[in-house]
């Protein structure tokens, strides 16, 4: 189904569907973060190697506070990088995040977060919380960069299509975050 609102996909996201859903920088494949099953359906859907987490798109600073990392780290570098096209990968400090979201960070002990640097999908995420992101392709080939190639990849396997046109932005650069400052790991 394609759709045509931020806001009629956040309705969507909200029932645990799983949807197309541009970023400021790619179309990405999306799910809320508290919606189990539904990622679950990205890895198959993407054929994505199930250790690999994904990033996660936030509205604002404080739903960090949520998944447990270290809020002196955050408060330090978050002001400087956001809101932009950098992802920043943070480790989860707190046990009890640790266990409660291993299906995100898949091992990891860390997880990478962005608020994206487009007002409509800032205000969706104020309505769906913070929800993964993951680039509109099978593992390692090139992202769809609009509705009619992500929908010759995926078709029916995806809830719906948040069409808002040709995107031919580049995925986010991505950062881990130190106490000494940010290591590039992607970009």
């Amino acid at each position: 189904m394609i759709i045509y609102s931020y806001k009629e996909a956040a309705k969507l996201l909200n029932l645990g569907k799983v949807g197309l859903v541009p970023t400021d920088t790619i179309y990405g494949i999306s799910a809320r973060t508290d919606k189990i099953e539904s990622i679950k359906r990205i890895y198959t859907i993407k054929g994505r190697d199930f250790n690999k987490p994904f990033i996660i798109l936030i509205p604002n600073i404080k739903s960090l506070k949520q998944f447990g990392v270290n809020n002196d780290l955050v408060v330090s570098t978050v002001s400087k990088h956001w809101p932009t096209r950098s992802t920043l990968v943070f480790d989860i400090v707190n046990k009890e995040a640790i266990d409660k979201y291993e299906y995100l960070h898949r091992g990891k002990n860390s997880l990478g977060f962005r608020i994206p640097d487009c007002l409509k999908l800032v205000k969706m995420l104020e309505e769906t919380g913070p929800i993964v992101s993951t680039s509109a392709n099978k593992q390692n080939t090139t992202p769809a960069s609009s509705i009619p190639e992500a929908n010759t990849i995926f078709g029916d396997s995806l809830d719906f299509y948040l069409d808002v046109g040709t995107l031919k932005g580049q995925p986010s650069q991505v950062y881990y975050v130190t106490k000494s400052g940010l290591n590039k790991l992607r970009g």
